[in-house]
């Protein structure tokens, strides 16, 4: 299990969603946050408001959806699952390898403000 302290974070905007695969998709906070983890050890927030609204153009099939955090878990961590802990306050991750990470469950509030120059505990 990993600290989830040591976890970082950069900043964010217009980024592809994910490099390689993604295992996870869960909307969060009463379905107004996409919350995205995969195969590059990131795990990201997205709007779900925003996603709604974003129509492809012509014949592509990709629309740019601004990214609202995001929080690196660690080189080699492949998502294959998350849950909400008991008691509320992390999640919990299953990645390839076998191994279970947490991380903090961010309030609506900061996951969709500015970003601080560290996240919170």
């Amino acid at each position: 299990e990993e600290d989830s302290k040591n976890n970082t974070q950069r900043s964010v905007g217009l980024l592809p969603c994910h490099e390689g695969n993604i295992e996870v998709v869960k909307l969060i906070e009463d379905s107004k946050i996409v919350m995205t983890a995969g195969h590059d050890g990131w795990v990201r927030y997205w709007s779900m408001s925003e996603a709604d609204l974003s129509e492809p153009s012509g014949t592509s099939h990709v629309v740019g959806i601004k990214l609202l955090k995001e929080l690196f878990l660690g080189q080699g961590v492949k998502a294959k699952s998350v849950t909400l802990s008991s008691d509320k306050t992390h999640w919990v991750l299953l990645d390839r390898g076998g191994s279970i990470r947490t991380f903090p469950r961010w309030s609506y509030t900061y996951i969709t403000g500015p970003s601080p120059a560290a996240p919170p505990p």
